[in-house]
């Protein structure tokens, strides 16, 4: 059998060289950015104990608990002999609600160091845990010591499902069935483990197998929304999105599973009134808060247009998890002029597609990628992607709708690609939406132009931030001038083109008023990608 690979390892002085760069970064508190490296020296060296120790201490900076837990169950496994690492790794567990797990740890750091310096206080943490055990076990439909080992298994599968070792997840999860048949959590981290890897049916069945025994599971019909949207099935989503509206529950997670439900549809009103019922519920206050019901609100209030409120919101979540990307990136882009901008957006791209999905398009259009292939061919291999995937032919509008940038680009190259009537239909529409940056809609609009699906003459667009008529001209991009003109007008015509760079966007278009419609036209032959526009008011 072929020998696995296995990423290879630093020597010493590439790794010292490294770390000096991540310590620079600590330094200046470039939080992210120190993240980001040793994430990846990680991979390289997972079994580094200097590094995940810096790795430890840059998550425990950013708020982030998930990752933390992760780092410190790696170190903990590496280094048992620890007894601060130990602590570290129950009170981990406590802050990512594993309490059978965070119980269990905090025995056995009384069993090895009871008289070290901070026994007392894990003693007394590890009573008060004892004593809400019995609570929190009836909660997962479990009791006793057999419950408290079901409850470990459980949040066993919980680790490995946030480690994307999604085998392993299913192996445990059949485990904790065996000794608790229809155990409602196993069979969800099952299908989200079906689903991670791009396998909807089964996600869907064993999602539907514990609505069937439990039909007021806010965590299965949030997870069924997610899978019949990634299908392209949005009628049947917003049936279990709205049997989710319903659910009452005091729990912290609901109002956020609630959000992510009514993102998916653009019901940007009801995000808000799972954000606002939180509130209510006092579930927005450390350390309850939760950082992606703040972003979602964030993505809803801005749909509507309070950008005020919608960058209060991004910096709340940052506030509780400042390494959170979703809300870093919506930040990040409202730095941008308003015509450049993709914001708001409320999930990644492989929130919306299936990795299978994604990975049977790259098969598809991977022979063409090198190749001098004809766009005829290009765009049959689209449409028979299409025809075996057709739930993208119905993500496609709403991609352009509420995609991050990665998803809105694939749409468009889709659409445009395969130009059939659906997708021409929803490129219209995008070109006459106020979504996305200007030069996405105005690339939109000239395919539409020519599909003969939007009118001839001026057209009413949003521009620049605004409402604008303009007048859609075919056009297309190189470097020479394609008219001779007047001296005059070839004047206007430089003086144009150096405001538009300047980003002087009123006088250029002064001084093209000044010329015939023919400047126009070979101003939007010539100018660059970045600022053309073919239009008037």
């Amino acid at each position: 059998m072929p020998r696995r690979h296995r990423p290879d390892r630093f020597s010493r002085r590439q790794l010292d060289a490294r770390l000096d760069e991540v310590d620079a970064l600590i330094e200046r508190k470039r939080w992210v950015e120190a993240r980001d490296q040793l994430q990846a020296l990680a991979h390289r060296d997972p079994n580094n104990v200097e590094i995940l120790g810096k790795w430890l201490n840059v998550c425990y900076e950013l708020h982030d608990t998930r990752f933390y837990l992760d780092v410190c169950e790696r170190l903990s496994q590496l280094v048992p002999s620890d007894p601060d690492l130990m602590l570290s790794l129950a009170s981990a567990y406590m802050v990512n609600v594993r309490p059978a797990s965070a119980l269990e740890t905090y025995r056995r750091f009384l069993d090895q160091w009871p008289q070290h310096e901070h026994a007392a206080e894990a003693r007394k943490t590890l009573t008060d845990l004892e004593a809400r055990m019995g609570d929190l076990l009836r909660d997962l439909g479990v009791a006793g010591e057999r419950g408290l080992e079901i409850a470990r298994l459980h949040e066993r599968t919980l680790a490995f499902l946030s480690q994307g070792k999604y085998r392993q997840v299913r192996e445990t999860a059949q485990e904790l069935l065996k000794r608790q048949p229809d155990f409602p959590p196993a069979l969800n981290n099952m299908a989200q483990s079906y689903a991670y890897e791009g396998n909807l049916a089964p996600a869907i069945a064993t999602t539907a197998r514990v609505l069937a025994l439990h039909p007021e599971n806010f965590h299965a019909l949030a997870n069924m929304v997610r899978y019949r949207c990634q299908q392209g099935q949005f009628d049947q989503a917003r049936v279990f999105a709205e049997r989710l509206k319903t659910i009452r529950a005091d729990a912290v997670d609901l109002y956020t599973r609630k959000a992510e439900a009514a993102s998916y549809f653009g019901d940007d009103q009801a995000v808000l009134d799972a954000f606002h019922d939180a509130d209510h519920a006092g579930h927005l206050k450390p350390p309850l808060g939760d950082p992606l019901l703040f972003h979602l609100a964030a993505v809803a209030a801005m749909r509507l247009g309070d950008e005020a409120q919608a960058r209060t919101y991004w910096s709340q979540a940052l506030d509780i998890a400042p390494g959170f990307s979703l809300a870093k990136e919506n930040l990040d882009d409202l730095s941008h002029p308003i015509s450049e901008r993709h914001a708001p957006w409320p999930f990644s791209e492989g929130d919306w597609i299936s990795s299978r999905t994604i990975q049977d398009l790259r098969t598809t259009l991977k022979p063409y990628a090198r190749s001098a292939s004809h766009d005829r061919v290009v765009a049959d291999a689209t449409r028979r992607f299409l025809q075996q995937h057709p739930e993208m032919v119905t993500l496609v509008p709403v991609l352009f709708d509420r995609g991050d940038p990665n998803a809105r680009e694939l749409a468009l190259r889709i659409a445009k690609t395969a130009q059939t009537p659906e997708l021409l239909a929803a490129l219209r529409d995008f070109a006459l939406s106020q979504r996305g940056p200007d030069r996405l809609r105005l690339d939109a609009a000239r395919i539409a132009s020519e599909a003969g699906l939007v009118p001839q003459g001026s057209v009413r667009m949003w521009s620049r931030g605004m409402w604008r008529e303009l007048l859609l001209l075919d056009y297309e991009f190189h470097n020479g001038p394609t008219f001779k003109h007047a001296p005059q007008v070839e004047k206007w015509l430089a003086e144009s083109i150096r405001a538009e760079k300047a980003n002087d966007a009123n006088r250029a278009e002064e001084l093209l008023q000044r010329a015939p419609w023919s400047l126009t036209l070979l101003t939007c032959s010539t100018i660059s990608r970045r600022s053309s526009r073919c239009a008037g008011e």
